[in-house]
């Protein structure tokens, strides 16, 4: 059987729902956003636009409305990780590659089962604290891809 992001949402949005508001992330499937320290964390999960993988994108910028370079102002509670500069986005992915390939993301077109779909949207909370990591400290883990190193 083959597993198209459709069936890999549901179990991602309830997965992603209950842990990230225990990590104080507020926001709805596919985009969530929390402050700390006087800094918005933006974290967005984005599937491969032939379906089959995903990865969740990561940005951090000052909490506040982000003033566009053509006049628009986007409030605090609609900015998304995709409103950053591609520099200062990095990718929470499967692999530690150094490398942001569609195989290098989190991939479930060749799974067999529905329980897989589950365990491999619980990895992302056994790679989570790469995330706060990178958040608090700009330290990228072995699974983070930034653009900068390149």
């Amino acid at each position: 059987m083959s597993f198209k992001n459709k069936e890999m949402r549901p179990i991602l949005k309830k997965i992603l729902r209950q842990f990230l508001s225990r990590q104080n992330f507020q926001g709805k499937f596919p985009n969530y956003r929390r402050i700390e320290s006087d800094m918005l964390h933006l974290l967005s999960v984005e599937f491969d636009k032939y379906g089959g993988a995903f990865f969740l994108e990561l940005a951090i910028c000052p909490a506040k409305n982000l003033q566009t370079s053509w006049g628009k102002s986007i409030s605090v509670d609609e900015l998304t990780a995709a409103h950053m500069p591609p520099e200062d986005r990095v990718r929470l992915q499967a692999t530690a590659d150094h490398h942001s390939l569609p195989e290098d993301w989190f991939r479930f077109d060749s799974l067999s089962d529905e329980s897989e779909l589950w365990q491999l949207a619980e990895q992302i909370i056994d790679l989570f604290p790469q995330v706060n990591d990178w958040f608090r400290n700009k330290k990228a883990g072995a699974n983070i891809y930034s653009v900068k190193t390149k």
